[in-house]
């Protein structure tokens, strides 16, 4: 399984995750123990599947709607918890809602000023709308909070390899990541890329490689 806030390479189907606070909220729990997802997204992906099962629960309201909405009754309730507003900002994303996403994420900034998944949410939403620089300094602020997190190196590797082109510092990411991922799968994946990106940079001057973005 994948770190949760790494995002898959575009040319794969990628989604928004990150770990819902335990909110104890009797639904998200109930939807939790059925479908053994940890995260509201996760659900999401399932939404069909969940709404013919659970359809009945909130008087037959759609059951993730109702989980999103409960989620935003507790972060109301408690505003001084970060968890909640990024959830619900990773909801808004991924209904297409990417102002309604951004606000909620930056809210999140503020309550949690050390929150390295925070920032790292942002700089996915900065990539998405091309806004590249931006995500940049997005992943590093979310390194610079929290050095071991490891999902804000891959991301940032991404960028490096895709969208600013600087295979050196990708490959620096992509290792990075690589000593801190305990997955596996994800690993010899990722293992691939990294063999290519040091063949591509031992083959480009380093004259070439200093004049991209830094």
């Amino acid at each position: 399984m994948r770190i949760a806030g790494a995002e898959l390479r575009p040319q794969h189907h990628g989604d928004l995750r990150v770990e819902v606070v335990e909110a104890r909220l009797d639904l998200i729990a109930e939807l939790r123990r059925r479908f053994r997802a940890q995260t509201l997204e996760e659900l999401m992906d399932r939404r069909d599947e969940a709404a013919r099962e659970l359809g009945a629960l909130e008087g037959g309201l759609d059951p993730v709607d109702a989980a999103a909405a409960d989620l935003s009754t507790f972060s109301a309730e408690h505003p001084e918890l970060a968890g909640p507003l990024l959830s619900l900002g990773l909801v808004r994303a991924r209904a297409g809602d990417e102002a309604g996403a951004r606000a909620l994420f930056e809210r999140a900034s503020i309550v949690c000023s050390h929150c390295g998944p925070v920032w790292n949410q942002l700089g996915v939403l900065n990539r998405q709308q091309g806004r590249f620089a931006d995500a940049e300094q997005a992943y590093r602020r979310a390194i610079e909070l929290e050095p071991g997190y490891a999902a804000a190196y891959f991301n940032l590797a991404v960028l490096y390899e895709l969208y600013i082109p600087r295979p050196d510092l990708a490959l620096e990411n992509y290792e990075r990541y690589l000593q801190m991922s305990s997955s596996t799968t994800d690993g010899q994946e990722v293992e691939k890329w990294v063999a290519d990106l040091r063949r591509r940079v031992t083959a480009t001057p380093k004259s070439a490689r200093a004049g991209g973005s830094t």
